[in-house]
């Protein structure tokens, strides 16, 4: 593989990182904070923000199954440690370690008579000198770096299966992205929509009102008021054990922000491991293109000599 496909994997991979660890730690953020404000069942706990219900009698806004939660904010989680390990490995051999066309390569090989060829690669020589010694005399010949590191065939194959594995993972965890954005988009559709029948009726809009919240107010501004009009109230202890009635403080977060940045972050990660997947098929296609044709060779070559030994 060539620097800049390993490079195209480093990017690729670390922007993956930063995606799904922006979607997971918006979501926790958001998902923990409103889970004790939203926990109004007996025998279960519901206090998930995805999917929440709003009574129909009276001004009420209940939670669904904490559940769908755990796998919103935890379905990044075991792709993020793949996409760290790309990130890391071929970071290095992309951005860290010196390309293998730019590394010395030296051999020898010798003739018949007792001669020997000195076949050296060095980047930006165009020749090389050996010192003689009381061997016989030898040669020094410079060859392109292309040529010196070569893959084998079966080395090729193994890229190509190599390549051909991994893209089948990141394929698997493409699939997971998309099951992951498909929940959090219709959690988040719904509980938009119940929290606006729910404004409704706090504000007992009619006409034009009505119409402005159900038509002109997107789901970001919607959940603005979820922040003010249902804050999460937590109560304030002065001292080691004393608390006085009446001190509480409103802690406000964005959560329309915050919902809207893991949903951007979840469908990066969703075009980014699919982006990852077909780099990897092309990159697996041209190892089994170039092992095929490295095996062609060889195959022409041995029969050649075969023919030239016959005569």
């Amino acid at each position: 593989m060539d620097l800049a496909s390993t490079r195209t994997l480093a990017v690729l991979s670390s922007a993956l990182c930063c995606a799904s660890l922006l979607c997971v730690v918006s979501l926790a953020v958001i998902l923990t904070h409103w889970h004790d404000a939203l926990d109004a069942c007996v025998q279960a706990d519901c206090g998930c923000l995805l999917y929440a219900r709003a009574a129909t009698s009276s001004y009420s806004f209940t939670g669904s199954d904490v559940s769908l939660c755990w796998f919103s904010g935890a379905a990044p989680l075991p792709g993020l440690v793949l996409a760290l390990s790309l990130a890391a490995w071929y970071g290095y051999r992309g951005f860290v370690r010196t390309p293998a066309h730019m590394r010395r390569a030296v051999a020898l090989v010798r003739g018949a008579d007792g001669s020997g060829v000195r076949l050296l690669v060095h980047p930006g020589r165009a020749a090389s000198s050996s010192a003689s010694s009381s061997s016989p005399p030898r040669s020094s010949v410079v060859l392109p770096a292309a040529a010196a590191r070569a893959p084998s065939a079966r080395r090729l194959a193994r890229h190509a299966v190599y390549f051909t594995s991994l893209g089948v993972v990141c394929l698997l965890f493409g699939l997971l992205a998309v099951s992951h954005v498909a929940v959090l988009t219709d959690g988040f559709l719904v509980a938009c929509r119940e929290y606006r029948h729910a404004v409704l009726k706090t504000l007992k809009a009619s006409g034009n009102l009505a119409l402005l919240v159900n038509d002109r107010l997107t789901c970001p501004v919607i959940f603005d008021f979820l922040d003010y009009m249902k804050p999460d109230v937590r109560e304030d202890f002065q001292g080691k054990d004393h608390w006085f009635p009446g001190q509480r403080r409103l802690t406000t977060v964005n959560s329309g922000a915050a919902l809207v940045i893991s949903l951007l972050a979840a469908y990066s990660t969703v075009v980014l491991w699919f982006a990852l997947v077909v780099k990897l098929g092309r990159l697996a296609r041209q190892a089994g293109r170039l092992s095929a044709e490295t095996l062609k060779a060889r195959q022409t070559r041995t029969q050649l000599a075969m023919h030239c030994t016959d005569l």
